[in-house]
C-alpha cells in the first residue's frame, strides 16, 4: 500500500505487518524486526488519521532502512516527513 506510493517507492520498502491495538498510550508504533506498524484503535475514528499515523510510522521505517535513528524524530526524520506531508497535502504537523 504505502510502500508502494512516492516517496517510499524509492527505497526498496519491505513488506510491512500491521497490528491493531486499544492501547490509549501512543497513536501508532514501528518496530523493525519483523517490520510492523501498529495502530492504536483507541486513537483514531477516522480514516484520514489512521493514514497519517501510517505516513508517519512509515517514516519511521524509511529511517530505520537507511541507517538512521529511527527511534526519534531527529533532523532527517523530520526532513523526510516533510517531504512526506508535502506529497499528500498533508501540514508536515499532522503526520
Amino acid at each position: 500500500m504505502i510502500i508502494a506510493l512516492p516517496p517510499f517507492d524509492k527505497l526498496n520498502m519491505p513488506e510491512v505487518k500491521f497490528k491493531i491495538t486499544n492501547t490509549a498510550k501512543v497513536m501508532g508504533t514501528f518496530c523493525p524486526e519483523p517490520h510492523i506498524i501498529t495502530i492504536s484503535q483507541e486513537k483514531h475514528e477516522h480514516f484520514t488519521t489512521v493514514l497519517k499515523t501510517i505516513l508517519h510510522e512509515s517514516c519511521h521505517l524509511a529511517m530505520h532502512l537507511q541507517g538512521k535513528s529511527y527511534l526519534t524524530h531527529g533532523k532527517y526524520w523530520t526532513k523526510f516527513k516533510k517531504e512526506v506531508a508535502a506529497q499528500y497535502s498533508f501540514d508536515s504537523n499532522e503526520i
